[in-house]
């Protein structure tokens, strides 16, 4: 069995440090009958421990493809990537991953849909379920613990699927375009309520979006991302103080931060004035 310790946890409490993540040169070449396409060209980067980062950029740029070779679920054709001081060859089992689509077991209730990710690993459940309790009364979702997916609204599911993703304190949380399919309202709530439980646990967060704002929010720096082939245009620094509000939305640096990702699409012909 799998032990707590052997996936960065002791005492069966202790929250996991984030891990920093490196690319070198990495490459992404799909073949087909019609020939190649590079979906990832030549990037190289660093996301630092316990940092929150966003990839910003059109849609079909590859931002999801080195997002999934970064989980270790789609080779690197060419170049590497380091999670910590390891090369990612195969799927990585430090790693809590959100997609859009909350992808819960509709016969499972709330808590046996998080409690699936420890009964995988084989860890004892009796020792995360207190885990799993606390994790659901963060996410606002205290008191729908014995609730099933048809019952829930699309933010709380959504809310479900990322406590699944942090219950066994993964050093790494990969984020697929998670609120991409949310009304407006319950997206700002899940972007304060993501900033909250990432501000308490400190993991390494990758997140990928399509909105300037959300991602200006959430990140300590943004990666604006090309057009496909992916490369990493520009790095914007976010230095707005924590905790965020949505009220920061409205301040003269939200704004000029915005301005600048902007700036680089339109000199992509992303945008068009």
């Amino acid at each position: 069995m799998e032990s707590a310790e052997a996936i960065g946890l002791k005492d069966g409490g202790a929250h996991a440090a984030g891990i920093p993540i490196t690319y070198r040169g990495v490459t992404k070449t799909y073949g087909s009958e019609e020939g190649s396409v590079t979906a990832v060209q030549d990037v190289s980067a660093e996301v630092g421990a316990a940092e929150f980062v966003s990839l910003v950029g059109p849609s079909g740029c590859g931002k999801t493809t080195l997002l999934m070779m970064t989980a270790g679920l789609k080779p690197v054709s060419r170049g590497e990537i380091l999670v910590g001081d390891r090369r990612v060859q195969g799927p990585q089992t430090d790693c809590g991953i959100v997609f859009q689509d909350p992808t819960l077991l509709p016969w499972r209730n709330v808590l046996d849909n998080v409690m699936l990710q420890i009964e995988i690993r084989r860890l004892d459940k009796e020792r995360f379920r207190p885990r799993a309790l606390s994790l659901l009364e963060s996410a606002g979702l205290a008191g729908f613990e014995g609730s099933h997916p048809h019952e829930l609204s699309g933010g709380m599911r959504q809310r479900v699927s990322l406590v699944r993703a942090l219950i066994h304190e993964p050093q790494l949380l990969l984020m697929d375009e998670p609120f991409g399919a949310l009304d407006a309202i319950t997206r700002d709530q899940m972007n304060i309520d993501i900033q909250k439980l990432w501000l308490e646990r400190r993991q390494t967060v990758l997140f990928v979006t399509h909105s300037v704002s959300e991602a200006i929010f959430l990140s300590d720096r943004v990666l604006v991302i090309s057009p496909r082939p992916a490369r990493v245009d520009k790095e914007i620094v976010v230095d707005l103080r924590r905790p965020r509000t949505l009220a920061d939305r409205e301040s003269p640096r939200f704004g000029e931060l915005v301005r600048e990702i902007r700036e680089v699409f339109l000199s992509r012909g992303v945008l068009k004035q």
